[in-house]
C-alpha cells in the first residue's frame, strides 16, 4: 500500500541519519542511540505506528546498517529506543527490560563506543539540520570535533 506521506517521511528520516553520522563521527562513537522521545519531538509525533518505526529503519539503514529496537512491548509501535550502529552491535547488547542508560552502562567494555545521543545535546529540528548540513556542504563551516567519547555509565 501507497501512503501519500511516504516521501516526506523518507526525506525526514534521510535527513536525520546524514546528521546522526556526522555526529556519531564528531563524538568517536560506532552506535548512537535515540530514545523514544527524541524521536517523537523530531517526527512530530505522539504515537509510532509499527509502519512508521519499519520506515524509519529502513531509510537510515545506508548510514546506519545495524541496529536494535527495543519495545516496550510487543508491538513495534511501542517503541522504546532504537540504537544505530554503523558495525554489528546486536551481540552486545544486554536481553531484558531496562532503560535506555541501563542498557548503554551494561555493554562490554569490548564493544562498538555506545552513547546515547540526548545526554551531550537535544535533536536539532529537520529545520536546523537542513541548514547545519548545507553550510557544510558548501564549506562555510566544518564539524566541531569532541573529545573521544567515554562509554557512559563506567
Amino acid at each position: 500500500m501507497a501512503y501519500p506521506h511516504r516521501k516526506h517521511c523518507r526525506r525526514e528520516h534521510r535527513v536525520l541519519a546524514q546528521f546522526l553520522a556526522i555526529e556519531a563521527w564528531v563524538r568517536g562513537i560506532d552506535c548512537i542511540v535515540l530514545e523514544r522521545a527524541e524521536l517523537e519531538r523530531y517526527l512530530g509525533l505522539e504515537r509510532f505506528k509499527s509502519e512508521r518505526v519499519r520506515w524509519l529503519q529502513e531509510d537510515v539503514k545506508p548510514w546506519f546498517p545495524f541496529q536494535a529496537l527495543h519495545i516496550a512491548s510487543t508491538s513495534p509501535s511501542s517503541l522504546y529506543d532504537l540504537f544505530l550502529s554503523r558495525v554489528p552491535i546486536a551481540q552486545h547488547l544486554p536481553n531484558g527490560t531496562m532503560s535506555t542508560t541501563e542498557r548503554v552502562a551494561q555493554i562490554p567494555r569490548s564493544a562498538p563506543l555506545t552513547q546515547v545521543f540526548s545526554k551531550n545535546s537535544r535533536l536539532p529540528s529537520e529545520e536546523e539540520i537542513v541548514a547545519y548540513l548545507a553550510k557544510l556542504g558548501a564549506g562555510l563551516i566544518v564539524p566541531k570535533r569532541r573529545k573521544r567519547a567515554r562509554r557512559q555509565g563506567r
